[in-house]
């Protein structure tokens, strides 16, 4: 049988990944620190989640290694970082890993408002014309 010294974790989880799915919407999701790192059972994660153009952070908890973030604001940069809890405290922080939001149909339409026509696509611009 395994003994702990029961501390907070004393590594970082591993392998932060962030995918964006929508103008608001991403999925987080993380491996948990190594077993040597960990100091007990894992009880949970805190996940920091910074909007950059005012700096406001946001934490969340989550008792699994994945999450979905949802009502961001679209085309917007966000920071994310994850830490590993045990009854005893949390842990180090992982690196940060920068994303930003996808744009919506309305800020395309106003950035392209020059053209005639455009063709979008629910995510991205296909195609702009203008008539000379």
């Amino acid at each position: 049988m395994k003994s702990y010294a029961l501390t907070a974790p004393s590594g970082p989880i591993l392998s932060l990944n962030v995918t964006v799915l929508t103008h608001e919407d991403v999925f987080v999701n993380w491996v948990e620190p190594r077993s040597e790192d960990q100091n007990g059972i894992i009880t949970g994660y805190t996940i920091n989640v910074t909007r950059n153009d005012i700096g406001a952070t946001v934490q969340i908890m989550s008792t699994t290694t994945n999450t979905y973030l949802s009502s961001l604001q679209p085309f917007t940069t966000y920071t994310c970082e994850v830490a590993a809890m045990t009854i005893e405290g949390t842990g180090p922080f992982s690196s940060s890993i920068i994303f930003t939001t996808e744009q919506t149909g309305r800020w395309l339409f106003d950035k392209y408002s020059k053209y005639n026509y455009c063709l979008l696509s629910y995510f991205r611009t296909i195609f702009c014309a203008r008539n000379f």
